[in-house]
């Protein structure tokens, strides 16, 4: 299998919905190509995330993260 530092933006094989709040209120939607690295067996996921946020053209970016499988 490959190591999480092989994986680029384009062998992404799922999305990844998230949220970020801006004060009281205001709140933006957004996904990110992510790849599933291993399903965890709490119901939980080890995803590799491509991008930041939802700005355009950082999808050399790339962090693992822990998120419920149902994300």
């Amino acid at each position: 299998m490959n190591q999480a530092h092989d994986f680029s933006s384009e062998d992404a094989t799922h999305w990844l919905y998230c949220q970020h709040c801006f004060g009281r209120g205001r709140i933006k939607y957004y996904r990110m190509p992510c790849v599933l690295l291993k399903q965890i067996n709490d119901d939980r996921a080890k995803v590799l995330v491509f991008g930041d946020r939802y700005w355009a053209g950082r999808d050399h970016v790339k962090r693992v993260r822990y998120v419920g499988a149902d994300r």
